[in-house]
């Protein structure tokens, strides 16, 4: 299978994503409500703030994790960090400090800035931007050594029922450091277990042109007639997080993906497996 010779101008497809709340007619984030999390379910928090509460005070997070990017190469893909978050009212900085802790599902994603631009009860829409390390595909946390990037985001999340949600993203190398266009789409459930636990299931389909493909994957050979955009990955993952106390939890996730494409006619391989594992404090 070869990818598609298509390669949309990156900043147009940023643009788009950027834009297409703005079509939709959405309203106002100012107005917005801001009580609504990542994948809703109806599941109880032990945090007792108001979101006007909040959205006016400073909180901040620290932890620890540990992350197995390939289970077949542990000794050169396992990593030890820690973890920092700070937000106040939309912005946040770092990892995730604690609100709606139990409605999030998958891989524990930290952007160096992110800003929630548009929260209501069944649309989320936000914009984030993050220092990313070329050599390992990591957000830069001060540790890693190589070249780096600035990377933007954009995100919408929809949520179909209150634990189906669909989920999609694009983001783009804003520096043309050669890490391309990438977008993303799937389907993610959460399904509560008690008052202090969620287990997350998701899978989704992965875009991306050939710049990021030549970037990422560096190391594979060449294939014939250049890296062309197309889909390049199919994956899916299984995570589970709970709340010891209402400053206390830990979280623990395994993934699993399968190249596409130009990827699986160079390198066809069985899945890899990755997972993570780590605690955090939340201020309250």
């Amino acid at each position: 299978m070869t990818g598609t010779r298509f390669k949309p101008p990156p900043a147009a497809a940023l643009a788009a994503a950027i834009a297409l709340p703005l079509a939709l007619g959405l309203p106002d984030p100012a107005r917005a409500s801001s009580s609504a999390p990542d994948h809703r379910a109806t599941v109880a928090s032990p945090s007792t703030d108001t979101p006007g509460e909040s959205l006016h005070r400073w909180q901040y997070s620290i932890g620890l994790k540990a992350t197995l990017q390939d289970v077949g190469a542990p000794m050169r893909e396992a990593r030890v960090r820690p973890m920092l978050g700070l937000r106040y009212g939309r912005w946040r900085i770092g990892a995730d400090t604690g609100e709606n802790w139990l409605r999030h599902t998958g891989f524990i994603k930290e952007p160096n800035v992110e800003y929630e631009w548009l929260d209501t009860a069944r649309l989320r829409v936000g914009l984030s931007a993050r220092i990313q390390n070329l050599e390992d595909h990591s957000s830069f946390d001060g540790f890693g050594g190589g070249r780096n990037t600035l990377r933007a985001r954009a995100y919408l999340t929809y949520r179909l029922t209150p634990r189906w949600s669909i989920d999609s993203e694009v983001t783009q190398d804003l520096l043309l450091r050669g890490d391309g266009t990438t977008l993303s789409a799937g389907l993610s459930y959460l399904w509560p277990v008690g008052d202090r636990h969620t287990l997350g299931l998701s899978a989704g389909l992965g875009w991306a042109t050939g710049t990021h493909l030549q970037t990422r994957y560096r190391e594979l050979p060449v294939p014939d007639g250049g890296w062309q955009a197309g889909l390049a990955t199919l994956g899916g993952g299984l995570s589970w997080r709970t709340q010891l106390t209402p400053h206390w939890a830990w979280f623990a996730s395994v993934s699993t993906r399968r190249t596409l494409g130009q990827l699986a006619d160079i390198s066809p391989s069985i899945a890899l497996w990755g997972g993570q594992i780590g605690v955090l404090y939340f201020s309250r």
